[in-house]
């Protein structure tokens, strides 16, 4: 389990957007080991030193948390949905929540449009 440790300065929440955003899963792509079936580690030692962007501002932290729960919550109610049209576009609903969150991100990392492109092409290891 990945949680913040006691008095830092962000909270779990936002430290597990970070990790999930594509450019963290670019870097441990490129210095993972590979399992059998193409699985590959995101153990202690791929994920310990990867960067953390913070904000000076109180405000930018807030806003990832929130665009985060606003994926777990759109995430979950595609999983509730019982139709395909309502599977159909709750599915939008949680890439657009994601995308959002993304580019939140992004936006701390100091990515261009042209540095997603790269880290999106980051090809998993086999």
């Amino acid at each position: 389990m990945i949680r913040a440790k006691e008095g830092a300065p962000f909270s779990t929440l936002y430290l597990l957007a970070i990790l999930n955003h594509p450019l963290c899963e670019a870097m441990i792509r490129t210095n993972t080991s590979v399992f059998r079936g193409g699985y590959y580690s995101h153990g202690k030692q791929f994920i310990e030193d990867l960067p953390i962007p913070l904000s000076e501002e109180e405000r930018v932290l807030r806003e990832v948390e929130e665009q985060a729960e606003g994926v777990v919550a759109a995430v979950e109610a595609l999983r509730a949905a019982r139709t395909p049209h309502e599977r159909t576009r709750r599915d939008r609903a949680a890439r657009n929540a994601r995308a959002r969150l993304e580019g939140y991100i992004d936006a701390l990392f100091g990515l261009s449009h042209e540095d997603a492109i790269v880290v999106d092409s980051v090809p998993i290891p086999s």
